[in-house]
């Protein structure tokens, strides 16, 4: 079922044909959250001003429409997927960020991440307190709507108890500031209904002594099941209740226009110990202890979750584990001192333990890390090595600490029972928060009749047997909306009824979700994910990808790209290929951010392929004949430049180029590169070959600076190095342009001929290669194939040889870094040589990949355009620096970024 005509009209008077999505693309692309569920909106909305918000809920009850909000799309439980008008947020408008009282606050638009807050907040020494796993891909307005916490914030420092303020606009369009000086007065004066309604429902609950008390108990734990019912105990306006109600109620009373959060100290000095216990009731007792000596983070694992560990390499055993449990306990502190002092009781403790294994408490950086990288594995392992068409379920409860482990073995004889053997159980053990993850397929009926059964009994066990949560921070959802009745009781179920029904009586927001008639809600819409490409098949939906994807504002992210493919038909995908491959860089970065590794640019490479299977022949004489087309390029853009001086001959030269090259490449390119004077072999100690890319020896800098090739010959000579060039080098080429455009033969071939090349020039490897653009030298050093030859990125060689350098200095360095110096591991290198030629370094808080790909910037200038404009906006600010350099690794990145 489809839009009304009428709906359809009234939301083109408030959106644009950018704004206002109903192509099945769209739709589909953004039809599942990081949960097992999902449903295809009838259409997709993209505002990117609030205003267009309270226009929208204004006319959403006359019109008949549904909407649901939409941050990064990080939820497990269903809430952030709809089948009527799904509404994602994205620009500037939903991006403000001020840092106030000297980082004791922060006010932010509900576009902004959690990572991005926490950079902002960081000079300042501190930090937001809810911290989800997700907090570099979620964004502020889904934390506050779930409110998310994580491994260290307990109910002491999430969403709810940190939440200074909102500005928050209502089902019917009502706005208000809530931080507003006059704001409580106003509320009860404009909207004396919805004030009194508050405060009835608050003396309703307070007349009822025993509900006041389950309340409270609720509360002493972890529980985003329902709304916020301690909104009613904790504060006595109706202001008050109403913004803490919003608070974890997952988009269905309203929307989150900005929030000022009150921040936490982030504690700079960190140690951590590892120890395995003879039992999960050793584990518990020890995590119990060690929490009340202040710890600020204790995660459990239970066996599985060890030999899961084990497995994929973070942990060696002579035998498997069984019964055993593990701790990954952290202390923080503000001093060194402080720290070591913090660490003595705990270690006491865990040394009288009798542990098989010594478990000391380590401040080494490399160690800390690859604990903790360990335990965040846990749940990517097991989301990777689902079968085809399996489900990854990830339930999330809470219990009283004390009962943590009773519960850990009652909920393994479920499992058992229901014959779900793979599974893993970890969590957060000083709050008694344990997460469950395993995978069963939901496609058959018995397997979907399995996961009612065990659905039924553990929500039973955990909030009758345990009086626990069945939601303890990943929300309530369309997963666990079925079960609020048998958790919260029927009578504050209806509390929880009445406050929808005060606040959104015409069900316009987030239908479904959270308060569902229907008991069979979590057993619906069950996603099927059909075999595309093993390249993909893996992906589980979580949305870590698409915070660093640069088109991710203009069309689509790696996430909704596999979603595409999996959803659509080949006429369908054929018809898409503008949001699904031409706008796609191909960069790589979405693979460094996903917990599996995927890569899909590499499958939008192999498409690309497919598609271009008539060019190989031109390809391969282009490749074969490199340096014939780096002399063509050469020529045509001094042509262009030469034409360009008429306005008439510029048109002509400007319609040829679009019709040849895709683009026009007499606007916004440099002048050709002049003819180069390299020398041609060693002339002095410490030789190194240095390979010129083509991109810098094609194009130029201008009269005003030296060619790059040269100052980089200069630049090494300046550190007592004699870098030459062999001329047979300027017509060689990496095979970086031939892979990004799908045709990987010809760069093979192309890295061939240029291996046995340098092999020749370098006696095979004795003399090192430097290359001076970060993704040649990606390529070099990433060649599947094996060479003796030893290839360095010029990033990396300043870095190992800086001491042989001496630079002048300026006041600031701004950088940024390409995506293969990202890929390569070489940003600490980056900041380590910029940091001896300037004061200060910076890297944008919004860097991110630029979008230009090589030329995929001139083939689709908007994608740069999308893809910078939060940079651009801060390198602009950072622009007024008296002498400030701004730097990149890549002539290309360069340009882009010169250009914004």
């Amino acid at each position: 079922m489809s839009l009304s005509a009428s709906q359809i009209a009234a939301l083109g008077r408030i959106f644009d044909d950018r704004e206002l999505l109903l192509d099945p693309v769209y739709r589909n692309a953004c039809s599942t959250d990081a949960s097992f569920y999902r449903l295809v909106p009838k259409a997709v909305l993209r505002p990117s001003q609030p205003d267009q918000i309270q226009k929208l809920l204004t006319m959403a009850e006359k019109q008949g429409l549904k909407l649901t909000f939409r941050g990064g799309g990080t939820s497990l439980s269903g809430q952030a997927i709809s089948s009527e008008v799904l509404v994602m947020l994205q620009g500037q408008g939903f991006s403000k960020l001020q840092v106030l009282d000297e980082g004791g606050a922060i006010c932010s638009g509900p576009a902004n991440r959690g990572g991005l807050l926490n950079a902002y907040l960081r000079p300042w020494g501190r930090q937001i307190g809810p911290d989800p796993a997700s907090l570099e891909a979620a964004t502020l307005g889904g934390i506050l709507s779930n409110n998310a916490s994580g491994m260290c914030c307990g109910t002491r420092a999430n969403s709810y108890a940190t939440l200074s303020s909102l500005v928050f606009i209502l089902a019917d369009g009502y706005r208000l500031d809530s931080g507003h000086p006059q704001a409580e007065a106003r509320f009860r004066a404009e909207r004396p209904d919805l004030a009194q309604g508050l405060m009835d429902l608050r003396q309703r609950i307070l007349e009822k002594p025993a509900w006041v008390e389950i309340i409270q108990r609720k509360y002493r734990i972890k529980n985003t099941s329902g709304y916020s019912l301690n909104s009613f105990l904790d504060f006595d306006t109706p202001l008050q209740i109403l913004i803490h109600l919003l608070i974890g109620s997952e988009g269905t009373l309203g929307f989150i226009e900005s929030a000022t959060l009150k921040t936490l100290p982030n504690l700079a000095h960190k140690a951590s110990a590892f120890a395995v216990f003879s039992s999960l009731h050793a584990a518990a007792q020890a995590a119990a202890q060690i929490g009340e000596m202040g710890a600020s983070a204790i995660e459990i694992m239970d066996d599985q979750s060890l030999n899961a560990a084990g497995q994929f390499g973070a942990l060696t055993a002579n035998e498997p584990f069984h019964g055993q449990a593990a701790l990954l306990i952290e202390f923080a502190a503000s001093q060194e001192e402080a720290l070591q002092l913090a660490v003595k009781e705990p270690s006491r403790y865990l040394s009288s333990f009798g542990l098989k294994n010594p478990a000391p408490f380590s401040t080494d950086v490399g160690q800390r890390d690859a604990w903790w990288a360990m335990r965040k594995k846990l749940f990517p392992f097991v989301g990777g090595r689902r079968p085809q068409g399996n489900a990854l379920l990830t339930e999330d409860v809470c219990v009283q600490p004390d009962r943590m482990a009773d519960l850990i073995l009652d909920v393994k004889a479920i499992f058992a029972q229901h014959q779900l053997p793979d599974h893993v159980i970890f969590g957060h053990a000083k709050d008694g928060n344990l997460h469950f993850v395993l995978y069963l397929d939901l496609v058959q009926s018995a397997g979907l009749d399995r996961y009612a059964r065990m659905m039924d009994e553990l929500c039973h066990t955990v909030a009758k047997t345990y009086g626990g949560s069945l939601k303890a921070e990943h929300g309530t959802g369309r997963n666990i909306a079925p079960f609020l009745e048998l958790e919260w009781g029927s009578q504050l179920y209806d509390v929880m009824r009445a406050v929808k029904q005060l606040l959104d009586p015409h069900g316009i927001l987030n239908p479904g979700v959270l308060i569902n008639d229907d008991p069979h809600v979590h057993l619906q819409n069950i996603k099927v994910d059909r075999p595309v490409d093993p390249l993909i098949d893996r992906c589980m939906d979580c949305g870590f990808c698409e915070r660093v994807c640069p088109s991710r504002e203009l069309t689509l992210t790696p996430r909704q790209r596999i979603n595409v493919l999996r959803c659509l038909g080949k006429d369908e995908l054929q018809r898409a290929r503008y949001p699904l491959e031409q706008t796609c860089a191909a960069d790589g970065m979405c693979a460094q951010a996903c917990p599996l590794d995927i890569d899909t640019g590499k499958m939008i490479k192999k498409r690309r392929a497919q598609q271009k299977r008539g060019k190989r022949v031109w390809v391969s004489l282009a490749q074969s004949h490199f340096g014939a087309v780096r002399h063509s390029a050469r020529l045509s853009l001094k042509m262009v430049a030469l034409f360009s001086q008429n306005p008439l001959s510029k048109r002509v030269v400007s319609t040829a180029a679009k019709h040849l090259a895709g683009y026009d490449i007499s606007s916004g390119l440099p002048p050709a590169q002049e003819r180069l004077s390299l020398p041609k072999g060693p002339e002095g100690p410490n030789p190194v070959l240095y390979f010129p890319s083509c991109v810098n020896l094609t194009l130029g800098n201008g009269k005003s600076r030296d060619p790059l090739p040269h100052a980089v010959v200069k630049l090494l000579a300046h550190g007592g190095f004699s870098a030459f060039c062999p001329p047979e080098l300027l017509n060689q080429c990496c095979g970086t342009p031939f892979f990004s455009k799908g045709f990987p033969d010809s760069g093979f071939a192309a890295q061939d001929r240029l291996f046995s090349i340098l092999e020749k020039h370098t006696d095979r490897g004795r003399i090192p290669v430097v290359c001076d653009v970060s993704p040649c030298a990606y390529e070099m050093t990433h060649r599947e194939k094996g060479s003796s030859v030893v290839v360095q990125d010029l990033i990396a060689f300043l870095a190992e040889n800086l001491n042989r350098f001496a630079f002048n200095t300026r006041d600031l360095a701004v950088l940024h870094p390409t995506c293969s110096a990202t890929k390569s591991g070489l940003v600490p290198a980056f900041r380590q040589v910029m940091g001896a030629a300037a004061q200060a370094v910076e890297i944008p808080h919004h860097w991110n990949c630029c979008g230009m790909a090589g030329d995929r910037g001139w083939l689709v200038p908007e994608l740069v355009t999308s893809a910078i404009q939060s940079e651009a906006a801060e390198v602009e600010a950072m622009d007024q620096a008296q002498n400030a350099a701004f730097l990149s690794s890549c002539k290309t990145c360069e340009l882009a970024m010169s250009r914004s």
